[in-house]
């Protein structure tokens, strides 16, 4: 995996906390109180773009993260700020991860910048929850996870193996 040539995430509060990260985090609380999708065979990595294709204007490129200890268990549609997105959760190892998919552009990427291998990705945060944006091939992702769930260090390898 990448290193990790900046980790200075200190505690969750000290990260910036804007309007995307609230409305990230939002989407994360929701789908906690709500049931997630049961897991089916019809809806993993490699179809979930089949899934999404005609119910939003971009297209749905679910990650894959090549880690047995990372499933997904199914998605739906949600909006950040305005924006119609994707919601994918993730079982991460007995923990919960929700990453969240926008087209490009559409949302100001404003956390704390930690570079990861070759690419540089924003750390937010909002209370007890930390999520990491990257931008990848034409779509935003969101990976979010609380405190006592998906560690920031492990959202941020998560977030290194995203193609």
């Amino acid at each position: 995996p990448p290193a990790l040539r900046l980790v200075a995430l200190g505690q969750p509060d000290d990260l910036p906390a804007g309007e995307l990260a609230s409305d990230i985090v939002d989407r994360h609380e929701r789908a906690l109180r709500q049931a997630l999708p049961t897991a089916s065979a019809r809806f993993d990595e490699r179809t979930a773009a089949g899934w999404f294709q005609g119910k939003l204007s971009f297209p749905v490129v679910a990650p894959g993260f090549a880690d047995p200890d990372v499933r997904l268990l199914g998605g739906g549609l949600t909006d950040v700020r305005g924006q119609d997105a994707a919601y994918l959760g993730y079982d991460v190892g007995g923990r919960r991860m929700s990453v969240i998919v926008l087209p490009a552009g559409t949302a100001q990427l404003e956390g704390t910048p930690v570079a990861i291998g070759d690419r540089t990705v924003q750390v937010l945060s909002r209370g007890w929850a930390t999520a990491v944006v990257l931008e990848r091939n034409g779509l935003v992702y969101a990976l979010v996870s609380g405190a006592g769930d998906v560690s920031p260090e492990h959202l941020l390898r998560l977030a290194g193996r995203i193609e």
